[in-house]
């Protein structure tokens, strides 16, 4: 179910009929670290356009002892977010290990990935094939492994397709979804995915000594998380299990996700998102 940083760590996101996950066998692909100067000189990966951005996070938390990760981000609307790491909200596979012991990167009760936020949603082509838009902002570690002192946290904007039908969108077709972010393109492959188009911010270090996303000029993550518009479980977001409207768009965007193959729509406007994330205390 889980993205994590692939230019450093791991190979990308797979789409199924049942959603995304990720092939075990690329799981623990290991990338050339040199992808992160790339990143770090704004560098695009694969072929992404997005639009300019003109937001950031709020701020960023202290380091929780156990972890050695932020304790929250903090968007501009005030709300904090920790790492979602013990509960049936937290996205699938980004738990604890063994939820009975205090969560710790030391001991090695800690995922390999793990969220602060995120949110995707499914769009279905007029003609054929899927695409899915993805805005996180993530935990991980530089190597792949879980190793105290190689924690790095990023934001990542992505759009993923699968079974897309040729015939009604040619090899190099361009693809363009408007989400609640701004706009994001990919072009058709011969075998009905888009050429892998994400962008990622570059670690960062601040201050407290903390790997942080950077600001908005990198990958046009918004300035507020994108939550459900009513109704979340106590504590959290959202379910990312349960598909809900949303709110958190920036300004001039809706809270929807649709897709255009030049000036015309070639999908329908999409309002239902998964979105995951938990409260800071």
């Amino acid at each position: 179910m889980s993205v994590s940083i692939r230019s450093a760590i791991r190979g990308p996101l797979t789409m199924t009929d049942n959603g995304p996950e990720r092939s075990r066998r690329s799981r623990r692909t290991r990338r050339s670290l040199g992808l992160l100067s790339s990143l770090a000189a704004g560098a695009l990966i694969g072929a992404t356009a997005i639009s300019p951005a003109n937001a950031a996070l709020g701020a960023v938390g202290p380091a929780d002892a156990g972890t050695g990760f932020p304790t929250y981000y903090q968007d501009v609307n005030g709300i904090k977010l920790g790492l979602c790491l013990v509960s049936a909200n937290c996205l699938a596979g980004t738990t604890v290990p063994d939820p009975t012991q205090p969560a710790s990167v030391a001991t090695g009760n800690f995922p390999d990935e793990a969220f602060y936020a995120y949110a995707s949603a499914d769009v279905t082509l007029t003609g054929g094939g899927r695409v899915r838009w993805l805005a996180v902002v993530e935990a991980a570690f530089l190597t792949g492994d879980i190793v105290d002192g190689d924690q790095m946290t990023f934001t990542r904007i992505q759009l993923n397709g699968s079974k897309i039908n040729t015939r009604v969108y040619p090899v190099d077709t361009v693809l363009t979804a408007r989400t609640p972010y701004g706009t994001i393109s990919g072009t058709v492959k011969k075998d009905g995915t888009l050429v892998r188009n994400r962008k990622e911010s570059a670690p960062g270090t601040v201050d407290n000594g903390f790997r942080r996303p950077v600001t908005e000029a990198t990958t046009g993550y918004g300035g507020t998380f994108l939550r459900w518009n009513a109704g979340a479980p106590a504590g959290f977001i959202g379910n990312p299990d349960v598909l809900h409207a949303v709110t958190g768009a920036k300004a001039g965007y809706e809270n929807s996700v649709q897709v255009f193959r030049g000036t015309a729509a070639v999908s329908p406007e999409v309002a239902q998102f998964s979105v995951g994330g938990q409260i800071a205390e």
